[in-house]
């Protein structure tokens, strides 16, 4: 489904980056050396929606006028059919990017996060390709995708930042987070037998893109 983004879509989007900018570090877990590249790659689970698992996608590049942002260039995966009991259709996201410059008002900066929870480090190689996916520079308002996917599957985000920066443990432990000017990001997603789902992109011009397989619509 290629649609507007709608506002719950952007308010997990934000709660889940951008909301985390200027917050308070976590030195006991060992992340905060800094450096200028966040490159991840993540053994992810995701949830059953409809009986069958998949991933929330969405893909927003930015808007501004006059010189500032509105909102930022984005893109993130999100787990489905995670429902809570004080937060019905609540979807945790597992990846995401937010950048573009000037950032808009009440933003230090974009950043980059991912689920420290249903998410896990590998060894696993993942590369960035498009090949075998179509799609192209993502829409201002926002193109969001539903993608059948096996329960668990690759995932790779990295971020590329103008200045050092803190990988860091935040909201309860919950996210790794980096805040940041990002000149470039990127998240690939793959089946655990290298099949390519997705790849997105942002940059710091504010233009995001996304390409998805066949078992995204």
């Amino acid at each position: 489904m290629r649609a507007e983004v709608r506002g719950s879509v952007l308010l997990l989007c934000v709660s889940a980056l951008t909301l985390w900018a200027g917050g308070v570090s976590s030195p006991a877990d060992g992340s905060a050396h800094a450096t200028r590249i966040v490159d991840r790659t993540l053994r992810c689970t995701t949830g059953v929606q409809g009986g069958v698992p998949v991933i929330l996608v969405n893909a927003r590049s930015a808007y501004g006028d006059g010189g500032q942002l509105d909102w930022f260039a984005q893109a993130f995966i999100a787990a489905a059919g995670q429902a809570v009991p004080t937060r019905p259709g609540f979807q945790p996201t597992l990846a995401g990017l937010t950048a573009g410059w000037p950032p808009p008002g009440g933003f230090t900066s974009g950043a980059v996060s991912f689920h420290n929870r249903r998410c896990a480090a590998t060894r696993e190689r993942v590369g960035f390709s498009r090949r075998g996916l179509v799609g192209g520079p993502a829409a201002q308002l926002g193109d969001e995708y539903q993608c059948r996917v096996p329960r668990a599957m690759l995932v790779r985000v990295r971020a590329e930042f103008t200045k050092p920066v803190a990988l860091n443990l935040r909201d309860g432990r919950t996210y790794y987070t980096a805040d940041g000017r990002i000149t470039q990001g990127q998240i690939a997603v793959q089946t655990l037998q290298r099949r390519p789902i997705l790849y997105a992109d942002v940059v710091d011009s504010g233009r995001a893109r996304v390409f998805t397989t066949g078992s995204c619509s």
